[in-house]
């Protein structure tokens, strides 16, 4: 079978009348239910319908429609509540549906760079008509153009493409009731054509008010009885609805190259029209019809008897459906394999521009189950119909799709004005590859992230019911598209679990095992490491044990160094637990800590660069520079090694030491160690400073450091006085070994422990450097300061054991609230090295880091994406309601629109609906950043709104800068311009141009004013 030219559809989304997700209406198209509503006379009335009409005799108090058209998640697009307020809700609609269709198939993410077209229609824009257009403010000034821009229908596909950034041909379209499957024709044409790569086709049709009614009059399509009843011979028509629906295209053979998961295939496609040859404009023709049926199997290169049901456009009028029963008889109508026929306006009515696409769906929806549902209230065919000597048939129940070949069915779409499109589907054979199950650590981390923490609850509450619901499924699977396949954004939650019962437990009844954070977007990522004093036995022996990247890399710096040193150092990280002890003090040794360390390091160093996670500054306590000096380029493996083995022996030549460790701050410690032989080794913080040199000197003054400060002061695990008067002894020896050693240029930019200050390449290359490391002062207290001033938002990994650096970071900067993350146990701790490692990356993504979980992978097999649940949007009321008195006219500018949040919803109660911003908020300063601020509130829809908080970041555009300008200058009687607007950017520097203004133009100012006031005198 040659698929080379077919088109795979493998995304989707749809919102049609009585359904609320895909899986209810697939369930209501099984039982045959419709969604048709009877009317009361106040739910009528209430829609602004007089009471005269109610009591007329072909009034029909039935409607069909989607609820909530007035909701949207207008925060997850960034546009600013008074814009929504008028964008059209089909837009609206539209716009969330297309995200939908692009995240079911795990295209809705940055990291896609696939061409992404858009093809689509909507119906006429009835809430312009009745509830903005009769309002002058709405169709003149800045606020009329805002609302054009908003309401019309030329805006619908550029308008999605703007919103979720895509770059393939945006085309709007409309042929009438067959707009969206016309759309779905042009989108495959333009695949084909290679134009784009993927492309969302579909449509949208709201209306404006849906419980409304309608008149039934003889020889109109519409509905005598409200119902629709397709072929039947009760059928008097239809009734039209509210819905949408759109598909995701993409080419069949790349879409098997991608590994996407196939949902159905287009073989075929094809539109015209039919002219004249009918008795009139709105009229079917069957000669046009059949025209684009064979046309369609024609590019399909199906033969029409292996077509085995038909998605009618099926209205339920007597002259229509006898016709279109005519062109499917003449071109289906030999073979001998049974064909049903179907109509899902039977269901749902008709959705106008919609129809189409949604049939489209369902017809997806049958091949995807193998089933074929009843025709909603079908009795008995249409007298002008006749059926009985074709293969053609109407279910009046459920049924399995048998065929002997591959499942094939012929969707039709005819739009009034005599448009007419097929399209043939086939369903999707490939074989779906899943990911095989494996020990990668980040395959036990479920990540969700929206950008309001309603969002995320809801859906944590969606997948676990999702989960429920399919028990079976693998929860790598699940965690792979999660992670892959989604984008992430401000509210994040990690979840670890290992199989699908313990995330079901943890999501529903483990609320305190969720880790929860909101974050802005972080792009850099900073390594610290420690020196000497951290170790500890065994420490990584899970690791080791579990991931072979980091055991190899492991065993690579012990083979080094078993070749450098006397003796092995492999059994104090692969130990017995009765030996823990005995070797722990053998770990206080220089030989054994500095190269067990570096090996450590070293090892975190190479996994977490196989992740593709490097970072862009660095810092290394004392001895953990080395690791760093390897890192960025200085040091060779081969030199760095020798380095570390090199120091570490002369370590041993000297005087026995020690190292006290003092909770307090130098200048508090200074005084009292004063006369004694003793070295600073470390200015760690506020609240540690070491001490150095020999233990019978650190011995004199422990307990009086104790008794003067009330504290206690501790030993570190070292048998050596480092950074101290000790060392000097062995300085010129190291110095000439260094000074043997190529080194060159640093690639990556570290923060030098020992000065306090950004590394010099001409510092780090030479030999006095790396002497003088040795025997100096540690200065982590300044260098974390002057890391932390340029890297303030990174995200700070300790890679070393026993978490010490970055707590020392944090107790530094307590007050800046840090994303510090530890990989490492602390040897209290009695978790697993796999643990805390798998823990910490969940941190890593929880603080903002965008990581690459596939390069995290041992595969690099395409995953095909699960059909989890989608984003949960956060739909608020974005509505203008129409004057009830025209003639009061529209007071535009002071205008409450039905919009906000409750405070008692408010993902933070003290900032209402104030969006996620890098800025903290700052309440105005001024009286003119007061009013300004007013403004901007009213503008946006937003309060509070901050004296900082940028205008772009607030959804802010150049049009809707124009009219804040605009009310600005009024306000203030000055002429703000739209370039230094923008350049200011927020209510403070706004308010520093009125004052500027005013100061430059004061004089003029005055005589205007006084002016004004002559003229109302004369008045």
């Amino acid at each position: 079978m040659e698929l080379e030219n077919a088109i795979a559809i493998i995304g989707l989304s749809a919102r049609v009348p009585g359904s609320s997700e895909l899986s209810e209406f697939w369930s209501n198209l099984c039982e045959g239910n419709t969604a048709f509503q009877a009317l009361s006379d106040e739910d009528i009335k209430a829609q602004g319908i007089h009471e005269k009409f109610l009591s007329q005799e072909n009034y029909i108090k039935v409607g069909t429609g989607i609820p909530d058209t007035d909701k949207f998640d207008a925060a997850f697009f960034d546009i600013p509540a008074r814009e929504a307020c008028v964008l059209d809700p089909q837009q609206r609609v539209f716009l969330e549906g297309c995200w939908e269709a692009l995240e079911s198939a795990g295209y809705a993410t940055e990291r896609s760079n696939r061409s992404v077209g858009v093809f689509a229609g909507a119906s006429m824009n009835s809430y312009w008509m009745r509830n903005l257009a009769c309002e002058p403010e709405y169709v003149s000034s800045n606020s009329g153009f805002q609302s054009l821009l908003g309401n019309d229908k030329d805006y619908l596909a550029t308008r999605v493409a703007y919103k979720l950034n895509l770059h393939g041909p945006a085309v709007t379209l409309q042929t009438a009731c067959s707009t969206s499957l016309v759309a779905v024709h042009m989108a495959c044409q333009n695949i084909l054509l290679g134009e784009c790569d993927m492309a969302l086709a579909g449509g949208v049709s709201i209306k404006v008010p849906q419980e409304a009614g309608y008149f039934y009059q003889e020889g109109m399509p519409f509905s005598k009885d409200g119902k629709c009843l397709a072929f039947d011979k009760e059928g008097t028509g239809t009734i039209f609805g509210s819905g949408m629906g759109v598909v995701l295209l993409k080419s069949y053979e790349q879409a098997v190259v991608d590994n996407d998961d196939i949902l159905a295939v287009v073989r075929g496609s094809s539109f015209n029209n039919d002219g004249n040859r009918k008795v009139g404009f709105t009229a079917p023709s069957s000669e046009g019809q059949v025209a684009a049926i064979k046309r369609a199997l024609a590019v399909a290169e199906v033969d029409p008897k292996t077509i085995s049901y038909i998605e009618a456009h099926g209205t339920g009028t007597n002259l229509g459906d006898p016709i279109e029963f005519q062109a499917i008889e003449e071109v289906y109508g030999q073979g001998k394999l049974p064909c049903r026929i179907g109509a899902l306006k039977a269901n749902i009515g008709h959705l106008e521009t919609a129809a189409g696409i949604v049939g489209l769906i369902k017809s997806v929806l049958m091949l995807q189950h193998k089933k074929i549902p009843p025709v909603a209230n079908f009795t008995s065919i249409n007298p002008h119909i006749d059926i009985d000597p074709t293969r053609f048939s109407f279910n009046t129940k459920l049924e399995a799709w048998h065929s002997e070949g591959p499942r094939r069915a012929g969707v039709s779409s005819f739009g009034m004005g005599g448009t007419n499109t097929h399209i043939i589907l086939e369903e999707a054979n490939c074989d779906k590859v899943c990911p095989a199950e494996s020990a990668d650590i980040h395959r036990e981390i479920i990540t969700l992230s929206a950008k309001s923490s309603k969002s995320l609850e809801n859906m944590t509450e969606n997948l676990a019911h999702w989960l429920a619901c399919n028990p079976e499924v693998s929860l790598q699977h699940v965690v792979a598209t999660l992670q892959e396949r989604r984008q992430d954004f401000t509210f994040r939650r990690a979840i670890i679990a290992k199989d699908v019962a313990q995330a079901l437990d943890v999501m529903t009844n483990q609320p305190q095992k969720q880790m929860t954070m909101s974050s802005a977007s972080r792009e850099d990522i900073v390594f610290l490491f420690p020196g000497a004093g951290a170790q500890y036995v065994n420490m990584g022996r899970d690791l080791y044990r579990s991931n072979q990247v980091f055991r190899q890399a492991i065993d690579v710096c012990l083979d080094r160094f078993d070749a450098l040193l006397n003796h092995p150092i492999r059994q104090y990280l692969d130990a017995p637990d009765e030996q823990v002890d005995a070797l722990m003090v053998d770990l206080q040794k220089p030989n054994l800590m500095f190269p067990i360390t570096f090996t450590f390091q070293y090892g975190f160093a190479q996994l977490f660069k196989s992740w593709g996670i490097h970072p862009k500054g660095l810092l290394g306590h004392s001895h953990g520079e080395y690791i760093i000096a390897h890192l960025a380029g200085v040091m060779d493996f081969d030199t760095v090694t020798l380095l570390v083995a090199k120091r570490a022996e002369l370590m041993m030549k000297l005087k026995v030491g020690g190292m006290l460790v003092v909770p307090h701050s130098y200048d508090e410690v200074a005084p009292l160690i004063r006369g004694n032989h003793i070295s600073v080794g470390a200015k760690n913080s506020k609240r540690n400073t070491v001490l150095s040199g020999e233990k019978g000197q650190l011995n004199s003054v422990k307990d009086l450091l104790e008794t003067q400060l009330n504290c206690e002061v501790k030993w570190l695990h070292i048998d050596a006085g480092l950074h101290s008067y000790l060392v000097d002894e062995i300085y010129d020896e190291f110095y000439q070994v260094v000074d043997s050693c190529k080194l060159h240029t640093p690639q990556l930019d570290w923060v030098s422990s020992i000065s306090g200050d950004w590394v010099s390449a001409s510092e780090v290359t030479a030999a006095k450097y790396w002497a003088e490391h040795m025997r100096n002062t540690v200065e982590y207290a300044k260098a974390s300061a002057t890391l932390v001033e340029k890297f303030g938002n990174a995200v700070f990994v300790d890679l070393g054991p026993n978490q010490v650096v970055g707590e020392l970071l944090r107790e530094n900067h307590a007050e800046k609230n840090l994303a510090i993350v530890s990989v490492a146990r602390s040897v209290r701790q009695k978790e697993s090295d796999y643990d805390i490692l798998r823990d910490a990356l969940s941190k890593v993504w929880l603080f903002g880091y965008p990581l690459d979980w596939q390069a995290m992978g041992t595969t690099t097999q395409q995953l095909m994406p699960l059909p989890l649940p989608t984003y949960a949007f956060d739909r608020k009321t974005y509505w203008i309601e129409p004057k009830a008195d025209s003639k009061e006219g529209a007071d535009f500018e002071n205008m409450t629109f039905i919009s906000g949040v409750d405070e008692q919803e408010s993902d933070v109660n003290t900032l209402g609906n104030r969006p996620n911003l890098m800025t903290p908020y700052t309440a105005p300063a001024t009286a003119t950043e007061e009013s300004i601020t007013d403004i901007w509130q009213k503008f946006f829809g937003i309060n509070p709104i901050g004296s900082f908080d940028n205008f772009i970041e607030l959804g802010g555009t150049s049009l809707l800068a124009t009219e804040v300008i605009g009310e600005i200058n009024k306000s203030h009687k000055c002429k703000v311009t739209l370039s230094d607007f923008l350049a200011g950017g927020n209510i403070k520097l706004v308010a520093a141009l009125v004052s500027q203004w005013h100061a430059k133009n004061e004089e003029q100012l005055k005589l205007e004013i006084l002016k004004e006031l002559e003229q109302e005198l004369a008045n």
